[in-house]
């Protein structure tokens, strides 16, 4: 069984469907109601972990219990036609994966049953190089370029799209991989 600690699943959008999460806050199960009203944190309706599946060129997700333990048989495949997906992340019910062959970042919708939303997967970003590790911190998408030798950042606008005019890099970084906040 794999446990998450609390605060990772509430304010860190990696694992939950968000709308949005104003504060980093500890928030027990009985203070839910009260800190979401109180903090403008929104939670999430249910807890999900994605895992990138190279093989298939799909995405593997799974719900978590209330005890953040992953539920047995609630693996299922999502999304399709990755290729060589490596890093991802959910942000705003919107998952973003690097795709290490094509070199591109692609966008998709998240349903509430946590899965893809059929055919709205989307090519956002064409300026990678080996793109691996991804994160999303204040509206801004941080990005790995494991060939480029850079990280690039670029904005997102108010639908998950990313700005490419807004889009930067920073060079003369050996081989970067994975990145987190």
């Amino acid at each position: 069984m794999v446990k998450f600690h609390k605060q990772m699943i509430l304010c860190l959008f990696i694992f939950s469907i968000f709308d949005s999460c104003v504060k980093k806050t500890q928030i027990n199960q009985e203070q839910k109601t009260k800190n979401a009203t109180d903090t403008n944190v929104s939670l999430p309706k249910d807890n999900y972990i994605y895992a990138t599946n190279q093989a298939d060129f799909n995405m593997i997700f799974c719900k978590l219990d209330t005890n953040n333990e992953i539920i047995s048989n609630s693996c299922k495949l999502t999304g399709d036609n990755f290729a060589q997906a490596e890093g991802l992340v959910v942000y705003n019910k919107n998952i973003y994966v690097t795709n290490l062959d094509n070199n591109k970042i692609v966008g998709c919708k998240l349903s509430d049953d946590g899965s893809v939303v059929d055919k709205s997967c989307k090519i956002l970003l064409t300026r990678g190089k080996s793109p691996r590790g991804i994160n999303i911190n204040n509206n801004f998408l941080y990005y790995t370029n494991h060939k480029g030798n850079s990280i690039g950042y670029c904005a997102l606008d108010n639908e998950g799209n990313i700005i490419e005019s807004n889009c930067k890099d920073i060079d003369k970084i050996n081989s970067p991989y994975g990145m987190t906040f």
